[in-house]
């Protein structure tokens, strides 16, 4: 044989083995594929073997280019459905509850919780326009096989009913509190109260130094003046001297006329962007209670993280306390180091745009007005109407605004303009409008309280006491409390003693409870506080097996054991 014979022959030997190769290796492929993945005709295969396994009886029904069977189980009505350009079957459990129009935002918030909690299910309705009734239904995926078809099939609708009952159990005890307060868009309405609650739970201090937020605007910087106002409470202050040291080493004067004006902010951010990542500025000034000594502060600043809104950075204070002498008592407010540490946030939008926004809501809450009545406005329509003056609208509107996203150095002044104009009027304002009034006062409050000014705070908190509302009892507590005042111990023995007073059929446990744990847990402070620890380690071991107080009293314990091993 040839050379030339002999490659031919090779060359036709690798032809038929690669040829050979492919056909095997795609065989492979299918079957690999076909192991997860069957057609709609295996589908069906596989789920009349499970119904049959299960005692169910399908019918089978077609439907454009899908293929469904109907069949009961234990009660249950179910569907299955098939798609030909899907491997995998649909399991419905249909009409599991109905509801009518006026409850569909109770429905829908269930709707929402249940989802958030289950694994392969979900909660769907379907809303039938000729009766005005939603029925809910519970969906689940299926990826079936010749193996274990029954037992998926038979454990997934075992899940779905037990959602069936957690959703009905749910609902009918959501159904008790909307009768109970008073109104049926209960997510909204918990979304609105739980912020609140929220707030007043961020401001029960444990025993560890923590600070408060703030935020800023173009327009409303925080400067040296509003810095002294309303995290100090020093309204009145000379400024002698200032020093700026940049983290590049630059050492910059302030001349004294100019201290009070001088935008914190200015010295990390310029032109929408931090030009430093630190800045320690050295002030000496003259406070008016006692001209006659000098003081010494020091403000930290330093660049946090940010984003094309909004640049945040930390300020951190601490005023050097005087020596002790004749005039200044050790113990005294000016012989204490008093420190705050606190995020601020410099929003790079303009002006313009927040004074456009209010203009565009303003106009659609009145015609609204118009057009469909005072029932159809929102929390926050109903607010812009009823403030007949334009400029006193813009300031609640933007004070609420900044007090939601804890912009507390500038609400603060923003809410006390409202609150004055709101206070000469109170008497002949109708009640809506009295109630907006309350809330400007608690919002006030929690500033000042936020600024650790408890003596503020308590003005404006005190004001609230006989409306009985929980929200402004706690942070009144919490103004009381945080700021040491000698009288809180005694007003939480007493609400905890009303609380035990009241008639059992009063006693509800979902509204009365939370107040009960939140004073237990501000007694058992208080008592940290006084250093009287064995009575705080009874009361505190009890509050571990409450699972809202155990984690605070598993902190307490601590803290009150490191105390004990320090001495």
């Amino acid at each position: 044989m040839g050379y030339i014979e002999l490659m031919l022959l090779i060359c036709t030997v690798c032809a038929f083995a690669t040829l050979a190769s492919y056909f095997v290796w795609k065989g492979y492929l299918r079957a690999k594929q076909n192991r997860y993945s069957n057609s709609p005709n295996d589908n069906r295969r596989i789920i009349r073997r499970a119904l049959r396994t299960l005692n169910c009886k399908p019918v089978w029904k077609k439907e454009n280019e899908d293929t469904f069977a109907d069949y009961e189980y234990q009660g249950g009505s179910f569907r299955i459905r098939l798609n030909k350009n899907s491997p995998f079957a649909r399991l419905s459990y249909l009409s599991i509850y109905s509801v009518h129009a006026e409850q569909l935002e109770l429905m829908r918030n269930i709707c929402n919780q249940c989802n958030l909690n289950t694994d392969n299910c979900r909660i769907i309705y379907t809303i039938e326009n000729a009766n005005g009734t939603a029925y809910v239904h519970i969906v689940s995926g299926l990826l079936l096989n010749d193996i274990t078809s029954s037992l998926l099939l038979k454990r997934t609708m075992e899940d779905m009913f037990l959602w069936k009952n957690v959703f009905v159990k749910r609902f009918e005890e959501m159904i008790k509190d909307a009768e109970t307060i008073g109104f049926t868009d209960i997510e909204r309405t918990g979304m609105d109260i739980g912020r609140n609650i929220y707030l007043v739970r961020e401001q029960e201090m444990l025993h560890q130094e923590t600070g408060s937020e703030w935020r800023e605007q173009p327009d409303e910087g925080i400067t040296i003046k509003r810095l002294f106002a309303k995290a100090l409470g020093i309204s009145h202050f000379l400024p002698i001297r200032m020093t700026v040291v940049t983290d590049d080493r630059n050492v910059r004067k302030v001349d004294a006329d100019r201290i009070s004006e001088l935008e914190l902010s200015a010295e990390l951010i310029a032109e929408g962007k931090f030009v430093h990542r630190t800045a320690t500025l050295f002030l000496s000034y003259f406070d008016r209670i006692m001209a006659e000594k000098e003081r010494r502060l020091i403000i930290h600043l330093s660049a946090e993280q940010g984003d094309e809104r909004t640049l945040y950075y930390r300020i951190t204070v601490t005023q050097l306390p005087l020596s002790a002498q004749k005039a200044n008592p050790v113990g005294t407010d000016n012989n204490k180091t008093i420190a705050l540490s606190t995020l601020a946030a410099h929003d790079l939008r303009p002006a313009q745009r927040r004074t456009d926004e209010f203009r565009y809501l303003w106009k659609e809450a009145m015609a609204k007005l118009g057009h469909e009545g005072i029932d159809s406005l929102t929390d926050e329509e109903r607010l812009l109407v009823a403030c007949v003056n334009p400029q006193m609208g813009y300031y609640l509107y933007r004070g609420k605004m900044l007090f939601n996203r804890k912009c507390f150095v500038e609400a603060v002044a923003l809410l006390e303009y409202v609150y004055h104009t709101l206070q000469q009027y109170l008497p002949q304002q109708q009640p809506e409008m009295q109630q907006y009034f309350f809330e400007v006062s608690y919002m006030i409050g929690y500033c000042y309280n936020a600024l650790h000014q408890y003596d503020r705070s308590y003005y404006y908190l005190e004001l609230l006491l006989p409306l009985h509302n929980i929200i402004y009892t706690e942070e009144y507590i919490n103004c009381m409390v945080n700021g040491g005042d000698l009288r809180a111990y005694g007003i939480i023995e007493g609400l905890l003693q009303e609380l035990s007073n009241l008639p059992e059929k009063e006693k509800v446990k979902n509204y009365f409870e939370p107040f009960r744990n939140f004073l237990k847990r501000r007694k058992a402070y208080i008592l940290v506080e006084r250093k009287s620890y064995d009575e705080a380690e009874r009361m505190l071991r009890k509050m571990i097996d409450e699972p809202e107080n155990a984690d605070f009293a598993i902190h307490e314990l601590a803290y009150i054991q490191k105390k004990k091993e320090a001495k």
